[in-house]
Order: structure tokens, then C-alpha cells, then sequence
């Protein structure tokens, strides 16, 4: 859905490996993975189930400039690089589920080959970008039961929201899809409940970049990029994205 854009900061950054930074600027997409694949395994929990979270798709982002912790953690040895990128980069586009707010017309940024896929249903209810809470209260909204209210809808909108404060230096955003497998001949949701690795169609999905973000995007080098892997990165915008903005990390570090 569309959002007010005072309540998100103008940019967002993230950090990536050279490799991965090749796929983004040679298909012009941003990977959505499954929360099974985030870097704290509580995520895809809640109190009532061991493994609903993989099927909330993510992509990862701060708000937060260059960050020693971020370099060590998200890029091999500090050889990696920072994106950064205009909120909201994607395509937005109008969709109508006969689900969901009575069939009226909404605007989206979900890919519309998700919502015409006739083995999976969308839950539009999980904003598209939030910015993540931290806390280590034992009523911690991501570990409340997912239970069934009155209207006999669950509420998925926590889900991949909140983490415990021991992650808050990371002061995360995260562009969310909720997908549910499903069976179109019989007309059912199939959840599988558990932690294990499967029960999901796959476990990411490719989110196309517009043209106009994808144009102003800024890439940083790591503090301890080579010459020759600084030769890499030029040479791969040269080819994709002859626009992007190559800038030298400001952290010295030996």
C-alpha cells in the first residue's frame, strides 16, 4: 500500500557482497529471502507456531551510514560494498483481491506475477516497509499466538517485525511480502507450521528496481576492497548501470 513518505527517511542502505551486487545491477532486482534464512532463527517463531515466519520474504536495509559492524558482518572481510537507495525503489502498481479491503482498488509495490499466481495468496495487511522494534519483554508482539480473532482472519502483520534488543544497532528496515501457498483446485491455504526447511514454493523472490532509483543508485566500497576488485565493481556498472555513483568507503581500517 501507499504510505504517507514523511514517516521514512529519503535513503536507505544495505550491504552486499560483490557477487550479489553483480545480480542486483545485471537483473535489476532486490532479493526478497524467506525469514528461515535471516541471520536470528528466532524470527520465524511464535508462540503458538515453530515456523509461520518462512513464509514472510524480506530484504534487509538500515538507516544508518557506514557501520564497522555492518562491514564485518554483511560483506566478506570488509571486500563488499554499501548500497544505498531512494526509499522505495520498486514498481508500484494498482491490484484488487476480492479478499481484501471489500475489492476496492489499492496501490502496491508486490510484484503483480504474485498476485496473478494461482498457487499462492498474498496478505496484503503486512506493510511493505517497516522499521523494525526491539524489545525483550516475555509479551513480545512476534512470539503472541497467532490466533484467530473474531473475524476469523489471522494476523500476520507482526510477523518479521520485532527482534530482541541484542540487534538493535542494526536499526533495520525491512520491505515485507507475506505469501501463502495454495491450492486453487481445492480452494485451500497449506501452511506448514514447523521450523524444518520446506512447505514453502521456494524460499525468495526477485523484486524488480524502477528505473529512477535504479539510475541514482550509490554504491560504497569497502574499507578493504582491492584495486583489482575496485576494477570489478566499475566494470560491472560500466556495463549495467553506467549511472551508479562508486564512492570510497570513509572508514580507514587496517
Amino acid at each position: 500500500m501507499k504510505f504517507e513518505e514523511k514517516e521514512y527517511p529519503d535513503y536507505l542502505f544495505h550491504y552486499t557482497s560483490i557477487e550479489n551486487l553483480a545480480l542486483i545491477l545485471k537483473n535489476k532486482t532486490i532479493r526478497f529471502n524467506s525469514l528461515i534464512d535471516v541471520d536470528d532463527p528466532d524470527e520465524i517463531r511464535t508462540s503458538d507456531t515453530e515456523g509461520i515466519g518462512k513464509y514472510c520474504y524480506c530484504s534487509c536495509w538500515t538507516d544508518k551510514d557506514e557501520s564497522i559492524p555492518f562491514w564485518s558482518m554483511y560483506t566478506k572481510n570488509m571486500h563488499g560494498v554499501m548500497i544505498k537507495m531512494e526509499v522505495f525503489p520498486f514498481n508500484e502498481h494498482n491490484e484488487t483481491l476480492a479478499y481484501y479491503n471489500g475489492g476496492q482498488e489499492f496501490k502496491t509495490y508486490i510484484p503483480k506475477d504474485l498476485f496473478s499466481a494461482k498457487n499462492l495468496i498474498v496478505i496484503p495487511t503486512v506493510p511493505f516497509l517497516r522499521k523494525l522494534e526491539y524489545s525483550d519483554k516475555k509479551d513480545i508482539k512476534v512470539f503472541d499466538m497467532l490466533e484467530k480473532k473474531d473475524d476469523g482472519n489471522y494476523r500476520f502483520k507482526d510477523i518479521g517485525k520485532i527482534k530482541t534488543k541484542a540487534w538493535s544497532f542494526q536499526s533495520e528496515w525491512r520491505y515485507s511480502l507475506f505469501v501463502l501457498p495454495y491450492d486453487y483446485n481445492d480452494k485451500n491455504i497449506l501452511i506448514n507450521w514447523s521450523s524444518e526447511r520446506f512447505g514453502c514454493y521456494q524460499y525468495y523472490y526477485d523484486v524488480e528496481i524502477n528505473n529512477k532509483a535504479f539510475n541514482n543508485i550509490e554504491i560504497v566500497l569497502g574499507p578493504k576492497m582491492s584495486d583489482g576488485e575496485r576494477i570489478l565493481v566499475e566494470s560491472m556498472c560500466q556495463k549495467y548501470a553506467p549511472n551508479a555513483k562508486i564512492i570510497n568507503s570513509k572508514i580507514k581500517i587496517k
